[in-house]
């Protein structure tokens, strides 16, 4: 009788941890549809994604590793991106938020664009 509770209460935990999970990923959501425009976010959105370990939480300005930037399962309107990015990397006043966005902004990505703006000059 003892074993199945506790093995009710360990199911219960993990469950209520799936719930704080989703719960502060909603909670996210909302702070990014508060804070950015919609490029800001698609711009966001195309960052350079965190890598978990089992011990600790590293970016991949961290490591390098060219095939943990992109998911190929990912199906990106690169036009469209591209055309946000140019538009705010050609602002006159970009603001601290736009200037972090693009500092962040995946490298695989971001080189590609860079050239294609300095050839159109």
């Amino acid at each position: 009788m003892n074993d199945l509770y506790e093995s009710g209460l360990k199911k219960l935990s993990n469950y209520m941890d799936y719930l704080e999970i989703i719960k502060l990923l909603q909670q996210f959501n909302k702070l990014k549809s508060t804070l950015f425009s919609k490029e800001q976010t698609h711009i966001f959105n195309h960052s350079v994604k965190p890598r978990i370990f089992l011990n600790k939480l590293e970016t991949n300005d961290e490591i390098d590793d060219p095939d943990s930037r992109i998911d190929e399962g990912d199906i990106v309107n690169y036009e469209q991106l591209y055309q946000i990015y140019k538009n705010i990397l050609l602002m006159e006043n970009k603001g601290e938020i736009n200037e972090r966005l693009i500092k962040k902004f995946d490298n695989d990505i971001k080189l590609p664009f860079d050239l294609l703006i300095k050839n159109k000059k």
